[in-house]
């Protein structure tokens, strides 16, 4: 296998990946903005929920 080939085998996984993580932190932020008008409580539970998704998620992958 060549160097090349090598690098686009990687980045046809690499690419998807990376635009999944950005859109899973957009998705987080917006959650935020969205709760963070009802309080305190409310983001904190926003972002324990959020810990645990993504524990969930490392942990399956796992």
């Amino acid at each position: 296998m060549t160097q090349e080939s090598f690098f686009r085998k990687s980045m046809k996984i690499a690419v998807p990946v990376a635009l999944q993580a950005m859109l899973q932190s957009s998705f987080s932020m917006i959650d935020q903005v969205m709760v963070g008008q009802l309080g305190k409580t409310a983001i904190a539970a926003v972002e324990v929920g959020v810990a645990m998704s993504v524990n969930m998620l490392v942990l399956h992958f796992c």
